[in-house]
Order: structure tokens, then sequence, then C-alpha cells
């Protein structure tokens, strides 16, 4: 499990230093712009059919376990096979999934994004037929809590 951390911290500083950074704020422009243009609004009314969701189950549960699991299988044959090079990246694969976890998790907690009206693919009972556009609410979390603390 300490290969898990290896160089943690120094991969979190890479991560959010030099040209790295010019990748994050090209995805801050990017979500920007498609949630100002409605891009995201005009996805969401067209996933709302029956189709959408029988079709993107398999990718779902996929891309929700693959990622562990690529880990899980990587670390049980370099295991048995007593390759240590197959182990250092399984425990490089996990340490990149963790971190893009929480870097993910961590901008969401950020802007504190409104969720659309629904459950999974299904729309909640109380906004059952609702076509009103909340995609650009945002209630920024840790700022909005400074906000809030300093008023």
């Amino acid at each position: 499990m300490p290969e898990l951390f290896y160089r943690l911290p120094r991969n979190i500083i890479a991560i959010f230093s030099g040209r790295n950074l010019l990748w994050h704020a090209l995805a801050i422009v990017l979500t920007i712009v498609i949630v100002m243009s409605g891009g995201d609004w005009a996805y969401y009314r067209l996933t709302r059919g029956d189709l959408f969701p029988r079709l993107a189950r398999p990718a779902i549960i996929i891309g929700t376990f693959m990622p562990l699991m690529a880990v899980l299988i990587l670390l049980l044959i370099g295991a048995v096979g007593k390759n240590r090079r197959l182990l250092t990246t399984a425990w490089a694969l996990g340490q990149a999934a963790l971190l893009g976890y929480l870097i993910s998790c961590g901008y969401k907690a950020f802007t504190g994004r409104l969720p659309p009206p629904f459950h999974g693919f299904r729309m909640s009972a109380m906004n059952e037929g609702s076509l009103v556009d909340s995609s650009h609410g945002f209630q920024f979390g840790f700022l909005g809590l400074l906000n809030r603390y300093w008023q």
C-alpha cells in the first residue's frame, strides 16, 4: 500500500504547476463556454429518452469499475508473477485514478454546480417533465462559505 503514495506530494505539485495549469484553465474555460452556450442543457434534454439509458449503462458500469479493477488485476498478476515492474505500474495507475477522482471532487466542491433535477437517468417525480434550465446555477462551495462568513 505505501507504493500507492510514492511521490504523492511531488505528483500533486506537478499537477498544479507549469504547463498543466494551462490544461486546468482550458477545462475551466470550456466548461464555462459549454454551460453559457446551453450545450450542457441540450445534452441533458437529448439524453432523457428510453434508448440512451439502455445504451449508456454498459459504459457507465465499465467506466465506474474499470479503474479499480484494472489496478487490482495488475496487482494480482504482478504479485503472482513476481513482476516488480507490473506492480509499480499498478500502483502508479491507482495513484492516477485516486488523484483524478480527488481533483474532480475538489472542482465540484468549489464550483457548487447545481445538479440536474433527476436521479440517475430518470427525473424525480417532483420535476417530471420539467424543462427549466438549471445548468447556469452555481453556488460556489468554498468561496460561498467564505463570503457568508465575512458578511
